[in-house]
């Protein structure tokens, strides 16, 4: 882990050790490197990690399960389709995910529903278009559906049932 003890990690240390590892800067706190994205965020990180080796340093990372409920939240929360679109990505490309830690997850962050739908659209061979219109329209489709279940279940305990 960069930081620790809730030290924001010393900058100097982060670049030299991404820069051996043949990753570019791109942002404050962000590197990138052969389609790869790293966060080496001011705080420090409390979700489940990995351990990796590269060339010779070691990295924590967040677990991939993490990442992808993460995004699904932020889709959930704020509408934002660009989490929308790492999710999906995500979706089309792990093939090693946790199943049992990822259905756990999304069920504590209540966006299973979330996580049915990316998956379906991942596993589809004949996708959509998939833009920013398409993911807005299907947000607000599942938002609907769960006012909907959330009123009849509301009208059942209210009526008796």
């Amino acid at each position: 882990m960069v930081s620790r003890r809730s030290l924001k990690p010393p900058r100097p240390l982060v670049d030299a050790v991404f820069h051996d590892i043949g990753f570019s800067p791109n942002g404050a706190r962000h590197w990138v490197r052969d389609g790869w994205f790293v966060e080496v965020p001011d705080w420090d990180i409390t979700d489940p990690t990995t351990t990796v080796v590269v060339n010779g340093h070691e990295l924590q990372m967040v677990l991939p399960e993490v990442v992808l409920i993460g995004r699904l939240v932020e889709f959930d929360q704020t509408g934002h389709t660009g989490h929308a679109t790492q999710a999906l990505l995500m979706l089309s490309v792990l093939d090693d995910i946790d199943e049992g830690a990822l259905a756990r997850l999304a069920a504590q962050e209540r966006v299973e529903d979330f996580l049915a739908f990316f998956r379906a659209l991942a596993a589809s061979p004949t996708r959509p278009i998939i833009n920013d219109a398409f993911l807005r329209t299907k947000r607000d489709e599942i938002l609907q559906e769960r006012r909907r279940v959330a009123a009849e279940r509301r009208a059942q305990r209210e009526g008796g049932g």
